[in-house]
């Protein structure tokens, strides 16, 4: 199917989809759609118990089938048919007897893996299961995605080896063996072959030679050096003159009233630092340190209180629950903005979790590369072509698993030279997501998200 073909075929799944009260928006490119429903409340069966999910977020994937890209657990799950589906029921109707038949192939499985011995255990709501197979770091583990296929764990023999694509880290299972030992080795030796494999292909590469003319930087100013600065609560949401400070400061504020607007604000949305009111109607802004640590793709986020006044036992209370600091209202934003400064650019623990997934990418267009680890608002990408820190450029990059590219604006923070057969990396800051798809973006990342989540691509 050419192009033309495509996005024709997708329009009209657009227009299906909201004739069955389906909210459908046209992605970028214009050849799959990204859908979102609620679903019923009959719980969904997971291996560690049964668990109801409010709505399915999904792709098209051509004219007549769909690949599930939330909650997580259904990420595991096949493309999935719907044609002749012609309301939102019937679409989820199909989505429950795949993931019904995806259950049956991991219970067999979990059983034949008890029955010689191996040491499995369910991970929570993830739809897969984890055993260990005693490769030198003992956390790392192999993931049962299905009835067949095993994915090697990211760690061990391939730690920091960047495969040519993320399928080849998936396998099939074993066949034949009688001890757990027998599946370990059989898992192992497929590690240590395509780490080897990978390696050996690195080094006889040869770098793609350079264009005549390398397109020109995005802009040659920087996006704005400001961060995202989420304000939760009323007391914060009604100082106009804080927010009018920290604009000034050239960040990007955003005020959200409750914790729940605020939690859920991050799936549409990266924030890079949060100030949040010490109370919140019934609820106290303590609550937000743990429950922002719980989010898909979040490592620390430095959280700062802000009390009605200054009271030593809060204070104490926000240093408990690992608040980044307390200040009390009224907060100056010019007298803050160093203390500021040093929580969005110190080099404490980092605020989003990278996942070391490989993605072509393409840099102004035109040069050529892949990412070695992804986050909320950064990438690590390889190059052959070196980049200067501090450039602006705009870079595509390419989700095969959706079959869809996303275009992002960033600075370079920082660059590694070439070494070896290796090509120079480089550390990149997102800006902006020029199409305004940032949520595509935070779907595939909650998508994978997380060790000990459903990742069929880890």
């Amino acid at each position: 199917m050419g192009e033309a073909e495509e996005a024709h075929a997708a329009k009209l799944a657009q227009r299906r989809l909201e004739g069955m009260g389906v909210s459908a928006v046209l992605l970028p490119g214009g050849r799959s759609v990204r859908a979102r429903m609620r679903l019923r409340p009959l719980p969904f069966p997971l291996l560690d118990g049964p668990r109801a999910f409010q709505e399915l977020v999904f792709a098209t994937a051509g004219p007549t089938q769909i690949k599930c890209l939330a909650p997580v657990a259904l990420f595991q799950l096949p493309l999935i048919g719907i044609a002749g589906c012609t309301s939102a029921d019937m679409i989820e109707d199909r989505v429950r007897a795949a993931w019904a038949a995806h259950g049956r192939c991991l219970r067999e499985a979990h059983r034949a893996l008890r029955a010689i011995g191996v040491a499995v255990s369910v991970e929570p709501a993830s739809g897969t299961l984890a055993f260990p197979i005693g490769v030198e770091d003992r956390e790392a583990s192999a993931r049962c995605l299905d009835g067949t296929r095993v994915a090697l764990p990211s760690r061990g023999p391939l730690s920091g080896v960047a495969l040519e694509r993320a399928s080849d880290r998936v396998v099939a299972r074993p066949s034949g063996v009688e001890t757990a030992s027998d599946i370990e080795i059989a898992l192992t030796n497929q590690l240590e072959r395509l780490a080897r494999a990978t390696r050996g292909a690195r080094g006889k590469s040869i770098a793609a030679p350079a264009s005549a003319a390398e397109a020109q930087p995005l802009r040659t100013k920087l996006l704005g050096s400001g961060h995202r600065v989420l304000m939760v609560g009323p007391l914060l949401g009604r100082d106009t003159e804080l927010l009018a400070g920290l604009r000034r400061l050239g960040h990007r504020t955003r005020v959200e009233y409750s914790i729940k607007d605020a939690l859920d604000a991050f799936a549409t949305q990266s924030f890079e630092l949060v100030l949040a009111d010490t109370h919140i109607g019934r609820a106290e802004g303590l609550e937000l340190v743990p429950a922002l640590a719980e989010l898909p793709g979040i490592e620390r986020l430095p959280v700062i209180l802000v009390d009605e006044r200054a009271r030593e036992s809060i204070r104490e209370a926000a240093r408990r629950a690992g608040a980044a600091g307390y200040l009390a209202h009224p907060v100056d934003a010019d007298r803050v903005s160093a203390g500021l400064d040093r929580l969005l650019h110190g080099r404490g623990r980092r605020r989003f979790a990278r996942l070391g997934q490989r993605l072509d990418v393409k840099r102004d267009g035109n040069a050529p590369g892949f990412t070695i680890a992804i986050a909320r608002l950064g990438l690590s990408v390889r190059t052959p072509r070196e980049l200067q820190a501090g450039s602006i450029h705009r870079w595509t990059i390419g989700l095969p698993e959706i079959s869809e590219t996303l275009r992002v604006d960033t600075q370079t923070i920082y660059r590694i030279p070439s070494a070896g057969p290796e090509d120079a990396t480089a550390g990149l800051r997102i800006r902006a997501f020029p199409d305004r798809n940032e949520p595509l973006w935070i779907d595939y990342l909650t998508a994978l998200a997380e060790p000990t989540k459903a990742d069929p691509l880890r």
